[in-house]
């Protein structure tokens, strides 16, 4: 295997985008796998985030959408927020990878930034039908607002 991460009982490998561990592949979301990525590659420092903010492709990213993908990452690579082993919370600055991590052939690790969309991460679906029963749901609300609002404007003229 060639540019892969290695700590504890996981393998990270940016070139298959994959996370395993002893139990099997883990699943995580791409902005996730990204940010794991960001960590290991600046793990001698605290990554402030706004670092991480910038790995998204929007001009500002919640502390919530932060917060979800350390927690999507930290299950996946079997880490906790308390007694935590592989990723350190530095309360309102950032996060730092603080477990030893070896590299193998690190001529073929990958940046962060390079890694685009693949099959391979899993992504969140949003089914067409979720859509239009958010449309229907607007419009039947949209009626009924109408329907008072006429009901009351008759009631005082």
């Amino acid at each position: 295997m060639n540019g892969t991460y290695r700590f504890g009982d996981v393998e990270v490998s940016p070139v298959q985008l994959t996370v395993r561990r002893s139990n099997g592949e883990q699943k995580l979301r791409l902005q996730s796998f990204k940010v794991l990525l960001f960590l290991l590659e600046n793990r001698h420092r605290v990554v402030t985030k706004a670092d991480l903010a910038g790995l998204w492709d929007v001009d500002s990213v919640s502390d919530e959408s932060l917060t979800q993908c350390i927690k999507e990452i930290r299950k996946a690579i079997g880490d906790r927020t308390r007694d935590s082993r592989f990723i350190r919370t530095v309360p309102k600055i950032g996060y730092q990878f603080v477990a030893r991590v070896e590299t193998n052939d690190s001529t073929a690790l990958i940046p962060v930034q390079e890694i685009a969309e693949s099959p391979t991460v899993a992504r969140p679906r949003v089914k067409a039908e979720n859509h239009v029963w958010c449309i229907l749901a607007a419009s039947a609300l949209y009626a009924s607002l109408y329907a008072v609002a006429a009901f009351v404007e008759e009631l005082f003229l």
